[in-house]
């Protein structure tokens, strides 16, 4: 049973999806600032949340094993 004093976890699912969605978006701003294509912009954010979710996966795995 949780105590529900503590903070709710996040999990990498949830961290993934949101950094995407914040990838996207400032995608959007630099593809209308300095027009970035589509395609380009699908490879930037894409390569950005795979990095995203690697180094949460190492995060996790050296906090896991602290304990």
């Amino acid at each position: 049973m949780t105590d529900p004093k503590d903070p709710p976890m996040l999990n990498a699912a949830i961290v993934t999806a949101l950094a995407r969605h914040l990838l996207t978006a400032i995608g959007g701003g630099l593809a209308v600032r300095y027009g970035v294509d589509g395609a380009t912009m699908d490879a930037i954010v894409g390569g950005l949340a795979a990095l995203a979710g690697v180094a949460w996966s190492i995060w996790d795995k050296r906090n896991s094993a602290r304990r």
